[in-house]
C-alpha cells in the first residue's frame, strides 16, 4: 500500500497496512542518531531506568532526558508522516487517545494487564533491531485492531476456546552473561592513571606530580594495604604514566613513564629500583625482553614524533642501555601508542594517520597493515598474549578487535565518547574496555558483551585482568581502583 503524500491538516494520516508497519519503524528507527537511537532502546524498549541507562552510557542523567525528549518528538513526526499512528511506548503525537494512555501506564509502571501482554516481548529484548521491529509492529497491529474494533473485545465471562500446550523445546538455554562483584575498593590520593595484578598483589598508579604515593599496593587476598612503596623519581613536573605491567612470575613490576623506564624487583623487605632515566618507556614485553621507548639516550635530545626506538632488557646487559636494535619510523606526524605481546613475538605501532602497523618482532619485517577510517583518533592498542588479536579503541566509541592476518574480526558495540583502555584476559578469550564510568567485558570471538562493570562515580581510566583471569582491576577518576571477580 503507498502512502498519500497529502496531509489532512485535521487529522493524521491513514495508517500503513500491517505488511508495511515493520519495514517503516525499521527504517525510522535505523535512521535516527545513533545517540538518541541507544537512549529509546535502553528506557523504551529494554525497560531500564534512566540512571542505570545513563550509568551504562557514561552520560549525565539530565542528558540522556534531552535526548530521549528530543527522540520522542523526531520519531513522532517521522512516523506520522508515513502514516504510523498507533505505536505505543514512543509518547508521540499521533497515538490514539486510549493507546496513548496506555503508553503513559507503561512509563509509570501503572500498564494495564493488557498493556503488559503487549509489551512483555519487547522488554526483554537487547540490541536486537530486528526483533525490536517485529516486537514495535505487534503492538502497533494489535492495538490498532483493539481500539477500532469494539467487536474484538470480548464481554466477561465468554468461554474460551482451549489451545493445546506448545511442545517442549529442545536444545541448551541462552548462556547469561557472567556477573561480577565488587572484592575491594581501594582509596588512592589522586586520579588513577594505570593498575595492574598478580597472583598476590595489585598496583595503581596515580598522576600527582611526584608526591610520595603516586604508585600504591594492595594485597590481592584481602584488600589490605601493603607495606611495598615507590618514592618518587624526584621530577617536579606531573608524572604521566605510559603503563603498568608485571613479568609473568610476578617478581618484577615495569613501570613506564614519559621521563623513564624503571624495573622493581621485589626482594624481602622491599623493592629494588633500576631505573633507566631518559627513556619515555611506551612498551614492555611481560618478559622485559622488548623495551619501545620514545627517545633516543640523553636527557636533552628532542625526540621525532614519529619514531620509536627497540631496546633489548637493558637490565640484563648494561651495554643495552645504550644500544639500540631497531628504530620505526613511520610514515605519521606522531606516533600515539604502542604494545609488544607478553609472548614477545609481535609489535603493535598506532600513528596518528588512522593506521597500526604490526611487526613480527624476531625479524622486525612488516606483517600487515591496519588501516582505520579516516579520522579515527586511537586511544589505546592492545595485543593478546599470543598476538592472535589486536585490539584498537579510540574515539566515538570506536573500538574493533583484528586477527593476526589483520583482518577485522568484530565490533566491540555499546560505546560512546571516548574509550580510555582495553585489556585482554591471559588467554585471549575475552577483552575488556573503559569507556564513561563503566568497563564492558567482551568475547574476543565475536564481539558479543559477557559483562558489565558499573559501580565507578566518575569516569573509568584503566583496566586490567589478573594472571589467571578470574579478577579484574578498574582504575578511576574517583580516586579509587576496584577489584572484581567472576560470579561464574
Amino acid at each position: 500500500m503507498k502512502l498519500s503524500p497529502v496531509r489532512l491538516p485535521d487529522r493524521p494520516a491513514a495508517a500503513v497496512e500491517p505488511d508495511d508497519t515493520a519495514a517503516v519503524v525499521d527504517a525510522e528507527i535505523a535512521n535516527l542518531p545513533a545517540i538518541f537511537r541507544s537512549a529509546v532502546l535502553l528506557c523504551e524498549i529494554e525497560g531500564v531506568s534512566r540512571a542505570d541507562a545513563a550509568v551504562r552510557l557514561g552520560i549525565h542523567p539530565g542528558t540522556l532526558s534531552s535526548r530521549l525528549a528530543a527522540a520522542r518528538k523526531l520519531l513522532a513526526g517521522r512516523l506520522r508522516r508515513r502514516g504510523v499512528g498507533a505505536v505505543t511506548g514512543l509518547g508521540t503525537a499521533v497515538v490514539p487517545e486510549a493507546l496513548a494512555r496506555a503508553a503513559a501506564s507503561r512509563a509509570d509502571g501503572r500498564a494495564s494487564g493488557t498493556v503488559l501482554k503487549l509489551s512483555q516481548g519487547v522488554r526483554t529484548m537487547l540490541d536486537s533491531k530486528l526483533m525490536l521491529t517485529a516486537a514495535v509492529a505487534c503492538v502497533a497491529l494489535a492495538g490498532s485492531l483493539f481500539a477500532m474494533n469494539p467487536a474484538a473485545r470480548v464481554a466477561p465471562g465468554t468461554p474460551q476456546p482451549q489451545r493445546a500446550p506448545e511442545p517442549a523445546t529442545k536444545g541448551p538455554a541462552a548462556k547469561k552473561p557472567a556477573e561480577w562483584k565488587v572484592l575491594f575498593t581501594l582509596k588512592h590520593t589522586h586520579r588513577v592513571a594505570a593498575v595492574a595484578a598478580c597472583a598476590d598483589l595489585i598496583v595503581a598508579a596515580a598522576d600527582t606530580g611526584g608526591e610520595k604515593d603516586y604508585v600504591r599496593f594492595w594485597n590481592a587476598s584481602d584488600g589490605t594495604a601493603s607495606d611495598l612503596e615507590i618514592t618518587p623519581l624526584g621530577f617536579s613536573v606531573p608524572v604521566r604514566f605510559n603503563f603498568l605491567r608485571f613479568t609473568t612470575d610476578g617478581t618484577h613490576l615495569i613501570v613506564g613513564t614519559e621521563h623513564s623506564g624503571t624495573r622493581y624487583r621485589r626482594r624481602p623487605g622491599g623493592l629494588a629500583a633500576d631505573i633507566l632515566d631518559s627513556y619515555d618507556l611506551l612498551a614492555c614485553s611481560a618478559d622485559m625482553n622488548t623495551l619501545l621507548v620514545r627517545k633516543d639516550h640523553g636527557a636533552f635530545k628532542d625526540p621525532k614524533p614519529n619514531r620509536l626506538y627497540l631496546h633489548v632488557n637493558p637490565w640484563a646487559v648494561p651495554e643495552n642501555f645504550l644500544k639500540k636494535l631497531a628504530v620505526f619510523d613511520e610514515d605519521c606526524e606522531a606516533i600515539t601508542h604502542a604494545d609488544v605481546s607478553a609472548d614477545d613475538q609481535r609489535i603493535a605501532i598506532a600513528g596518528d594517520d588512522a593506521v597500526v602497523r604490526v611487526y613480527n618482532r624476531n625479524n622486525l619485517k612488516l606483517l600487515h597493515k591496519v588501516t582505520l577510517p579516516k579520522q579515527t583518533k586511537v586511544t589505546a592498542v592492545r595485543l593478546s598474549d599470543g598476538g592472535r588479536r589486536l585490539a584498537v579503541v579510540g574515539e566515538k566509541g570506536f573500538a574493533k578487535l583484528f586477527d593476526d592476518a589483520g583482518k577485522e574480526v568484530c565490533d566491540l558495540k555499546g560505546h560512546e565518547g571516548t574509550i580510555a583502555a582495553v585489556a585482554f584476559a591471559p588467554d585471549g578469550k575475552r577483552v575488556v574496555t573503559a569507556s564513561g564510568k563503566v568497563a564492558r567485558i567482551f568475547d574476543a570471538t565475536n564481539g558479543k558483551r559477557v559483562g558489565e562493570l558499573i559501580g565507578h562515580e566518575d569516569l573509568v581510566t584503566a583496566v586490567a585482568f589478573s594472571s589467571d583471569g578470574k579478577r579484574m582491576v578498574t582504575g578511576s577518576a574517583d580516586q579509587t581502583a576496584k577489584v572484581w571477580e567472576s560470579q561464574e
